[in-house]
């Protein structure tokens, strides 16, 4: 018996996933500290990556190599006092290799679940000190390129490319 008195099997016939991961990165601070650049690239090297795959009516987790490339960076700035400005971005290539497909196919190389290619945001805040307290105005967007929810990739577990925004007014005493 397992955590929370779980049963925990130890016949499953899958492997352990192992992970190599490089990065390298930079934090600065830029224009006489107003702003802050973080930026990082990586790579990602999977050995034994856990994916689902279907055989017959039966699905069941098996072992693949896989990889990621990936560029992040952010931006923050305060211009000016009470303002702040925010950017970001994610830029990902994503590989599992040799992902078998219910009719006997195999793909070469098919992207990793939930990995959009490009994704971004957006922030601007503004506070300013009002009776007795701080008034937020905010407003924020994201976007996420389409991706799929799992390796396998079938239509039902697409996910079209989207954008979200939202607005805040808040009050702080």
């Amino acid at each position: 018996t397992g955590l929370f008195g779980m049963t925990v099997r130890d016949d499953v016939p899958y492997d352990e996933e192992e992970l190599t991961s490089y990065e390298v990165g930079v934090k600065t601070d830029l224009f006489r500290g107003l702003s802050r650049l973080n930026a990082s690239a990586f790579y990602y090297d999977y050995s034994d990556y856990q994916a689902f795959a279907q055989f017959g009516p039966v699905q069941t987790v098996i072992n693949l190599d896989a990889e990621t490339t990936g560029l992040e960076a952010e931006l923050t700035s305060r211009p000016i006092e009470g303002l702040t400005l925010r950017l970001g971005a994610s830029f990902l290539d994503t590989k599992v290799k040799d992902v078998p497909l219910p009719d006997g196919v195999t793909i070469e190389d098919h992207d990793l679940p939930q990995a959009p290619d490009f994704s971004g945001n957006a922030l601007a805040r503004y506070e300013f000190g009002f009776a007795g307290g701080t008034v937020g105005i905010q407003g924020d967007v994201l976007y996420s390129s389409e991706f799929c929810f799992t390796v396998l990739c079938a239509p039902v577990e697409q996910e079209d490319a989207y954008t979200v925004a939202n607005a805040r007014l808040s009050y702080d005493s």
